[in-house]
């Protein structure tokens, strides 16, 4: 679905990210042409911040906090049931794990 973009995106300046945007935009950003869209905006970012010699977080406003906290979406244990203290057991669990979870 990239391809579809060609046209508006060639011959562009790439570091003019949102005025690149703005065309392709206006075609539709929505499903499912989103997906198609986001990657050229992360990749026009990413080269505006190889031509500023910067990293792209630079140019979108810069570093806000040094840690982020992530969802477990992956690590699962069996669970024994459904009581305040089997779910404090899992919670310890992912704890101990070596994704080291909170």
């Amino acid at each position: 679905m990239v391809l579809f973009y060609k046209d508006y995106i060639v011959g562009e300046d790439p570091t003019d990210v949102e005025r690149v945007m703005l065309r392709i935009r206006r075609l539709g950003a929505f499903k499912p042409w989103g997906s198609a869209v986001s990657a050229i905006e992360t990749a026009l970012w990413d080269i505006a911040g190889q031509v500023a010699g910067v990293p792209v977080y630079k140019l979108l406003g810069g570093k806000i906090r040094d840690r982020v906290r992530c969802y477990n979406g992956a690590v699962r244990f069996p669970q024994k049931g459904h009581t305040p203290q089997d779910y404090a057991e899992i919670a310890q669990k992912m704890k101990e794990s070596k994704e080291g979870l909170r």
